[in-house]
Order: C-alpha cells, then structure tokens, then sequence
C-alpha cells in the first residue's frame, strides 16, 4: 500500500514515522486528506529530484544555458519513468531501483552522465505531492500499479560520487576547458565502480560528448576513451580525487591526439595558453606596456604592426585580470586604464583589499578567478611580489611553483605574463632574468624591457620556443600612455653579445653556481634544451671551460672548481636589482 504523511511547509514531517509502526500510525493510503504530504517512497524505488546545479547563470543572476530542462525531458521521452512536476517547474522522476545498487537519500550527486541529482529512496525518503493545498502535477495517477511497473534506473543516472565540494560539471565545456581530460578520468570511475561492458561506456560518454558538451569530440575520439577505460584496474571508491594515487600505465596515443597549430594574443611576442616573462629594469616602462597590451585586450583592438595579411592574432573583446603588487589601484592604475581608453568592464584584479594577499601558491584561489572570467590575458606584476615563501634562486621550488601555473594557461587557454626586475650582470639578456634560469626555461616567451645607449626604449624578443624571434620594437611613453614608433630587426654588435659557445659557456656557469658547483648531467642538458642550446655546443663549451664528468651512485654529474676571478665575476652577475 502506497502511504503519504503530512508535512509542514519545511517539507519536515509533522509525526515520527521512521518505524513500520509509525508508518501504520501516521500515514494514510490517500494524500487528499492533508492540506500538505509526502510519499514515503515504496520499497526498490528510486527518485530523482533535480536542482539548479544544472542551470549556468550570468553574474547577474540571469540563466544562460537550462541543461536541466533538457536533461528532464530527454529523460522522460527516452525512458518513460513516473513524474511530477510542481508549480515552478520542479520535477521528481520516479524509477526501480536495480537490485544490485545501493542508493540512499543522497543531495548534491554527480551521475554516471555527467549531471548532478539529489536521491530520494526507500531508506525513509519522501517524494513531496502537495504542498499548500496544490496537487503537484503529474504523468497519471499514481498507484501500486504504476510504481510496480517503473522502468529500471538507466545507467546514466547511477550514482557516482558526491559532488558538493568538487561542483564537477560537464555542462557546456569546450576545448581547452580540461574537457578531454575530465572525460576520460570520468569513464575510468564508472568502469571502477560498476564494471559496465564498452558497450554501456561508449553510451554513456556519447551521451555527455552529444548532449552535454559545448563543443563536442569527434567519435573516434569518444570511442578511444571508452575503449581503454576498461583497460585501467583502480584501488578506491573516488580515483579522480585520489591525490596519492599513481598509475603504472598513464598513456595518451598520439593517434589520438588532435593536431593544433599554436595561437597567438599578439604574434610572435605572446602565445596563448602559454607563460610568457617580461623582464626590465625599473623605468623602462614595464608597467605602461602592460597595461597597453591589457587595454587593447579588453576593448578588441591589434596589437601594433599587426599584419592584416597574416592574420595570426585573435582579435576580439576579451577579459583580462591584471594583478598589480606595487601600483595604488586608485590613484595609478585606474588613470592609466582611463587615458589608455580600456574596456574597464572587461578587466578585473584579485581582491587584496578585503581578502588575504594573493600568491601563486594559492592555486585554487588563482584558478577560481581564471575560470569565473576566462581571461584571455593574465599579467602578474611583478613576479617576486607574488611568489610566497619560495626562493627565486631554487631550480626546484621555480619548477614546482610554475608549472602548475603553466598547466592553468594551458586549460584555460589565456596568456599569464610574468613581470620580472634583471640583475646588474653585463651577460647576454637571457640570463638576465633576477633569480634562476628556470624562470626562463618555463616561459616559452621572454621579452626584455630596455633602453639603449642612446636612450631609445626597446621591446626586445629574447626567446622564442614557438617560432622565430619577433623585429625589436621601438616605443615611447607619452602622457597618454605608449606610442609605438618602430620595428627595426635585431642585429646585436655590441662588445657584450655572445656566439653560442660563449652564450652555453655562461650558461653552464650559471647552472653550476646555482647548484654549489655539482648539476647532473641530465638536469643540465634539459634546461639547455629549454633555452635552445644544441647538445654539440654545449660540449664544445664544457670542454673549453675543463668540466670534468663524475659518476656517482650511477649517476653522472658535471663540476667545475672555480677560480677565484670567476667566483667573483659570477657573484656580480647575480646581484638583485635596486628599486
């Protein structure tokens, strides 16, 4: 007998009712006799209670994608469960529970299609019917008949894990969103918990890629992932989230991978979805050009000497987070972006007034801003104002501090400017970066900030890793802020340029000195790698500087006994810059 108790407008029920005698006592065959009821869910039904984590809204409020909507009707049209549906459009859908499946009044629940529920079941649930005297509309009648003969639960609503903390959403993704990723992770959960056939996996990840998807993979693809899931055997009940986890097989085919060639914010200078360094002294102008470049993003506009022909940028109004540590927001900021005529509605800053001071280590901080606004441009300035407690001359703690950063560039497709002080070294301009070459080795673009000796104020591009080097680019600063009058081609004459042997040559001396004269052999030619020094001229220059290779523990690792003269000439090329 199906049985309804009364509640009041909490939805709280006004009797105890959680024994069969309670049940016997308070609830009734009928809901007519209660202004306001529930039903207490029979027993191997489930219901599925839809919320709003499924509708994506403006920071107004305003809704600008209703996937519930769709995802309720696509629902009913293909399964044909029981449903009701109250005045404002809130639907339950009633199923039968499979027998092998263990659901429990569960809120806030991702499923296995990539939408998230809250569970009513037979573990004293309720299915709210009335409430305020107003019959919830419904598909018919409900009797005993009706709830005997449910469908079963479809394996697109099974259970996977809870969601309120991790709020995952396949909802609208697109490329460059961790899409592909956050998919295939997903399939090898489901194949983790319920062991379904390919066959049930390629359903489900179809339906999210078809349904759910902004922008959607193509089949292949969609086939690869669920091909292979089957192929990975986890520990754990929630393998994504496992932080300690680590797979002996973690591969991604190429034949997988979907061609793309690289794109630009500004071609050759900044990439998108890359890290790119800006280093000058103070005075140079650093911050005048970024907020230049920063303007030009919010309102649309080229970037200077944009070739038309070529066509290489994205043009197009774009948000931009500018995280300034040395200028008032007020009184500096605010005027340059007014004179620079910026799109001020498009740029934003983390909030350092009210909240604590921001720092790169607070990734979640860091990437809730990225993706609240998908900036297409991030500019940090300056760099060590935002670093934490790290130091600027550790390899290491550079390398665990921006390659996450980098990885965020990558998901959320937007170009992260790091503003760099240089030291006082006479040295070539790559190792000019304050602190450890890794910050160059990162960056897959590095732009110095000078003046020359005859006081011309230059944009130089130092290093390219996705294409040749951009022209030097002349500009001036004006009280309107940057005019840009020229692109001349670099050619460097001056006494301090170096040929690639001397340029490896400093660069090993570098090295060495940063790792108190011992760097493994391994380490050095990754990082002169990086800064496209070839394996050939590196050892032409570690013989001409007499480094001897020492193997220890299997390992072998370059040193250099310094002279004292170099020991002295390396301590003035490290100095820090003075404000």
């Amino acid at each position: 007998m199906l049985r309804f108790v009364e509640i009041d407008k909490n939805k709280i029920p006004l009797y105890p009712y959680k024994t069969e005698e309670d049940k016997k006592k308070y609830s009734k065959s009928s809901c007519d006799t209660f202004s306001s009821s529930s039903l207490i869910i029979p027993k191997g039904v489930v219901v599925l209670d839809f919320d709003e984590d499924n509708i994506i809204k403006d920071n107004e409020g305003n809704i600008i994608s209703n996937k519930e909507d769709f995802l309720i009707h696509y629902l009913i049209e293909k399964y044909h469960p029981y449903w009701t549906k109250s005045q404002n459009n809130h639907y339950h859908l009633y199923f039968k529970r499979p027998s092998d499946i263990k659901i429990y009044n569960w809120a806030d629940y991702f499923t296995c299609g990539g939408f998230q529920v809250d569970y009513r079941s037979d573990n004293n649930g309720l299915a709210v019917v009335k409430v305020n005297d107003k019959m919830r509309e419904c598909k018919e009648k409900l009797t005993e008949e009706v709830i005997n003969n449910l469908p079963e639960l479809p394996i697109l609503c099974y259970p996977l894990h809870y969601n309120a903390n991790y709020k995952t959403c396949f909802i609208d993704m697109k490329d460059h969103d961790g899409r592909n990723t956050m998919l295939f992770n997903h399939t090898k959960e489901i194949y983790r918990k319920y062991q379904f056939k390919p066959q049930q996996l390629l359903e489900i990840d179809n339906f999210i890629n078809n349904h759910l998807f902004k922008e959607p993979l193509t089949d292949k693809e969609i086939e690869s992932f669920s091909n292979r899931a089957k192929d990975y055997s986890f520990k754990g009940e929630s393998i994504i989230y496992d932080e300690n986890y680590n797979s002996d097989i973690d591969l991604i085919c190429f034949d997988d991978v979907k061609y793309k060639k690289a794109s630009w914010l500004w071609y050759p200078y900044l990439p998108l979805g890359r890290l790119v360094l800006v280093v000058g002294d103070p005075g140079t102008g650093k911050s005048y050009l970024t907020i230049d470049w920063a303007s030009r993003v919010s309102r649309g506009e080229p970037f200077p000497f944009y070739d038309e022909d070529k066509g290489f940028d994205e043009i197009k109004p774009s948000k931009v987070i500018f995280q300034n540590g040395e200028d008032g927001i007020e009184d500096t900021i605010k005027e340059r972006l007014i004179l620079s005529d910026a799109n001020q509605e498009n740029i934003f800053i983390i909030n350092e007034i009210d909240n604590p001071l921001f720092n790169l280590n607070d990734l979640e901080r860091f990437e809730k801003a990225l993706k609240e606004q998908s900036p297409r441009l991030v500019i940090i300035d300056p760099l060590q104002r935002y670093l934490g407690s790290i130091s600027m001359n550790s390899a290491s703690e550079v390398r665990q501090l921006l390659a996450p950063i980098g990885n965020l560039a990558i998901k959320y497709n937007c170009t992260i400017i790091l503003v760099m002080h240089r030291n006082k070294s006479k040295t070539n301009d790559i190792y000019r970066a304050l602190g450890s070459i890794d910050f160059v080795g990162i960056a897959r673009s590095m732009l110095t900030i000078q003046i020359d000796d005859f006081g011309n104020k230059e944009i130089v591009h130092t290093k390219a890793s996705l294409g040749k080097k951009g022209n030097t680019i002349l500009y001036d600063i004006l009280d309107n802020g940057i005019v840009y009058l020229d692109q001349i081609e670099e050619v460097d004459l001056s006494e301090d340029s170096l040929r690639p042997r001397e340029e490896a040559k400093d660069f090993i001396l570098n090295v060495l000195k940063e790792n108190n004269g011992s760097v493994s052999a391994v380490e050095i030619t990754t990082r002169a790698k990086e800064l496209d020094i070839s394996t050939s001229t590196l050892n032409r220059a570690k013989k001409e500087l007499k480094i001897k290779s020492t193997q220890v523990q299997g390992k072998w690792y370059w040193e250099l006994e310094l002279k004292e003269e170099d020991t002295q000439n390396l301590t003035k090329n490290d100095e820090n810059v003075t404000n």
